[in-house]
């Protein structure tokens, strides 16, 4: 438990630091963009995400078990990965390239925004690199070259800014930082791994097999996370209103790095938990899962209080008309955050084809759901649609499948913050930070 605490403060301690340097850069973009250009990039932006998570491939998942099971194939494993993903980010950067010519036709600036943005999905293949430091729970080297990456990648914007240039630059940005992160995380794991690395094809074809649910999944889930802007770019045609839209959005996810980190450090340990079929599996599930729900609540509940100040003083006058979305749009992060974790523990439980359904019917309920409520009552239909497509799939549907049940009921004890062991738990970061580690005792 030490370990995992002490890994997951140094993935928390790099996303803190990214979180302010983005969020003070970021607000002087939004502002500088206004609505209309910065509709522009987050229109494309969510292309960029569905894309994202189909050269992703699921393999987050996958790989970080592969690498428990093969310990001396590491780097076989991380190079297959990285190779399969490069392959697939070049037949999506075609496909989007051709997507936006064809469904914004006419629209050359979109087209550019979109090439320009499309070499991050390129460049993100070398982040799978960082699931080797996140198995080995060694993520303070990983955090080290993201904030040197990140840092350069901010002063690029600054001058941006400073030089008032144009939206084609700004597009360009995530390209640049995810080209920076790869120049640092390649020759980092070349001298770390000290095992054979080279892609095979039996290791590929190995990783496209088990990745398969989870493939679909993340496409799944891209696309109902992703759908609203799109809809509301089409069904409201307005790229300002996208602009109001994503700047809530923003708000809401802006520490969803604090949840983020904690599942993306617990997974190594609790897969290892239950492979050793360890009595404290569950436990360790529900402890988790409540620490993501209660954050989660109470910055909610500070956006909610607060949206007026939050948007009056960030974004300025031009952005008024989103605060009663922001206040709406918060809640949905509360079951958004667990969605890492839920799809940990299907692994787990070999339940891995419940992933491809939850994502697929929450695709669906979306979709139906932006389209009736964005034409009724606009950008907060498109927050209403969210809120309860999250709500269904995270808690409401897995609760009529006995299988799936038990997650569903970590949810409500998380909640109502019953069998956790709270004491011990607060004991155990206690002790973490004092340098002592800590066990689970009944």
């Amino acid at each position: 438990m030490n370990r995992l605490l002490k890994n997951t403060s140094w993935i928390i301690f790099n996303q803190v630091f990214q979180m302010l340097v983005s969020f003070i850069v970021g607000l002087l973009t939004i502002r500088y963009l206004g609505p209309s250009n910065y509709g522009s990039i987050t229109y494309i932006a969510s292309y960029i995400t569905f894309f994202s998570a189909v050269t992703l491939m699921g393999l987050d998942t996958v790989v970080v078990n592969r690498l428990v099971q093969y310990k001396e194939r590491d780097g076989e494993v991380v190079y297959s990965a990285i190779l399969l993903r490069c392959i697939m980010s070049l037949v999506c950067m075609g496909l989007l390239a051709l997507l936006v010519k064809l469904v914004d036709a006419g629209d050359e600036e979109l087209f550019l925004v979109a090439i320009l943005s499309s070499f991050e999905l390129l460049f993100k293949s070398f982040g799978t690199i960082g699931f080797y430091y996140q198995y080995k729970l060694e993520s303070k080297k990983t955090t080290l070259a993201d904030m040197v990456a990140f840092t350069l990648a901010s002063l690029f914007r600054i001058w941006l800014l400073v030089t008032h240039k144009s939206v084609y630059w700004f597009a360009f940005y995530n390209s640049l930082l995810y080209l920076f992160i790869a120049l640092f995380y390649v020759p980092m794991f070349h001298q770390d791994c000290v095992h054979k690395k080279t892609a095979t094809l039996a290791m590929m074809k190995e990783l496209l097999h088990a990745c398969m649910p989870y493939f679909f999944s993340g496409i799944m889930i891209a696309l109902y996370t992703q759908v609203d802007r799109i809809m509301i770019k089409h069904l409201l045609d307005s790229k300002a209103q996208v602009g109001l839209y994503s700047a809530a959005v923003v708000i809401c996810h802006l520490v969803s790095f604090v949840p983020n980190s904690i599942s993306l450090s617990a997974r190594p340990v609790l897969m290892a938990m239950k492979q050793q079929e360890s009595k404290d599996y569950m436990l360790r599930v529900t402890q988790v899962v409540a620490s993501i729900i209660w954050f989660s609540i109470a910055y909610a509940l500070f956006i909610t209080l607060f949206a007026p100040i939050i948007i009056g003083r960030l974004y300025g006058d031009a952005y008024l008309p989103v605060i009663n979305v922001l206040r709406l749009l918060v809640w949905c992060t509360i079951f958004e955050n667990l969605t890492k974790i839920r799809d940990m523990w299907l692994i787990g439980e070999n339940l891995s084809r419940y992933v491809t359904l939850f994502s697929a019917l929450g695709t669906i309920l979306n979709i139906l759901l932006n389209y009736v409520f964005i034409q009724s009552i606009g950008i907060i239909g498109a927050a209403l649609a969210t809120v309860l497509t999250q709500l269904c799939v995270t808690l409401i549907v897995p609760m009529f499948f006995d299988t799936t049940k038990p997650f569903s009921m970590c949810i409500v004890d998380g909640l109502r913050l019953k069998n956790i062991k709270l004491k011990v738990l607060i004991n155990e970061i206690i002790g973490s930070v004092l340098g002592k580690g800590g066990e689970v005792h009944d």
